[in-house]
């Protein structure tokens, strides 16, 4: 038998990071773990039910070509940044039950996001719906 298996070779996670130790010439190294995808912030984080609010999702270590959901919906567009920020079309609310106080939030709902190789993240009651918005020049009856 030959190779790294013959020799010993020996892994462990230690604190976090991996340490390969005994690969053919005897040196031993360590491996920062990958960082963690996350959602920081939400801005605007309420919109209209109809959709087409453009939200700035903040976060860590988003990739070109993930793909952004509120709720079970998906994001409308997703344009890619940078690896800390996504610019995303909130979709429309699916279904809601309308209130007798426009003002009053309709749903709160989670945003996700989903990288290309299937690493996912979300970031519960991260928007809220409305019927109307009277603050964004929205005339509410």
């Amino acid at each position: 038998m030959s190779g790294p298996a013959s020799r010993g070779a020996a892994a462990a996670v230690v604190a976090g990071f991996l340490t390969v130790s005994g690969c053919g010439t005897g040196n031993s190294g360590s491996m920062a773990p990958t960082t963690t995808l996350s959602i920081t912030s939400v801005d605007p984080n309420v919109g209209l039910v109809t959709g087409g609010t453009s939200v700035v999702v903040k976060g860590g270590n988003f990739e070109d070509g993930a793909t952004v959901a509120f709720g079970s919906e998906p994001a409308t567009s997703v344009f890619f940044n940078n690896a800390s920020s996504l610019t995303v079309g909130a979709p429309a609310l699916a279904s809601y039950q309308r209130s007798s106080d426009l003002r009053a939030p309709v749903a709160t709902v989670a945003i996700s996001i989903t990288t290309p190789d299937r690493t996912s993240v979300i970031k519960t009651d991260a928007f809220t719906y409305y019927e109307c918005l009277p603050e964004n020049g929205i005339q509410c009856p």
